[in-house]
């Protein structure tokens, strides 16, 4: 999850994507499992692997 530190990586939409909602709360949730504060669940994994995915992909076309 070192990709999520980037300082490009915008980590409220990041949080947007991921949790389906715009909203402080999410983004304070992923930066806490960013901190190891609380683990990360097996689909959180997961779908933060497709956004990996979706922005490399998105960088690769420009």
């Amino acid at each position: 999850m070192n990709w999520l530190n980037n300082p490009y990586i915008d980590l409220t939409n990041i949080a947007d994507k991921l949790y389906g909602g715009r909203s402080r709360l999410h983004t304070r949730k992923l930066q806490d499992r960013l901190k190891g504060r609380f683990a990360f669940q097996p689909w959180e994994v997961d779908r933060l692997n497709e956004l990996k995915e979706q922005i490399i992909q998105h960088l690769n076309t420009k």
